[in-house]
């Protein structure tokens, strides 16, 4: 098992967080992955209810909504490759 942290979300417009971001550290290769669900102008693809059944966690099995990412080898870098995915996903909608 890996272990996790959160912490809030962002906002962009036409994009909005969904779920606090989420930090796990992989066991194999030992890295950290961030993510953050997203919503697209608004829209998801879970419902409330589905959302509080993944427990707010892209990370979580029953999480089936969209979500951006970052690996890095410290939860720093993690981060910061999160954010890079965050704005290339935001600068992708206005193009």
């Amino acid at each position: 098992m890996s272990d996790e942290a959160s912490y809030f979300c962002c906002h962009h417009p036409g994009l909005s967080g969904t779920t606090p971001v989420t930090i796990r550290k992989q066991r194999h290769p030992e890295e950290f992955e961030a993510r953050m669900g997203v919503a697209i102008f608004g829209a998801t693809n879970m419902d409330e209810r589905e959302f509080e059944a993944a427990q707010f966690n892209p990370f979580h099995d029953l999480f089936r909504d969209n979500f951006c990412s970052g690996k890095g080898a410290t939860q720093e870098e993690a981060i910061a490759a999160l954010e890079k995915d965050v704005h290339e996903m935001h600068a992708s909608l206005w193009l």
